[in-house]
């Protein structure tokens, strides 16, 4: 019998990020996401971890914050606080 010959999935070319706007960038990509998880998932997947490191390196070279956790509250703060407000009122509706 003839064996098949595995093809090589093609490498996907990841977006060159113009050197200088990484900061800009990473900001879009934080205010763009609707959850903490989003925002990670949209830097981990931009940011090559060869080139820039983990998403932590990330956060600490390209924003003034030292966790994405603070980076993501500083720039969504509003919407955050909001959504709290609302979910601590609903649950005294319910608990009334």
């Amino acid at each position: 019998m003839a064996k098949q010959i595995k093809k090589q999935p093609k490498k996907v070319a990841m977006p060159v990020i113009a050197k200088g706007s990484e900061p800009a960038v990473f900001e879009k990509l934080v205010r763009a996401a609707k959850d903490y998880d989003q925002a990670w998932q949209f830097i981990h997947k931009t940011f090559p971890r060869a080139k820039y490191g983990k998403v932590r390196d990330v956060v600490q070279k390209f924003s003034k914050h030292k966790t994405l956790r603070a980076a993501f509250n500083a720039m969504q703060g509003k919407k955050v606080k909001g959504e709290a407000k609302s979910a601590a009122k609903m649950s005294i509706r319910k608990a009334a």
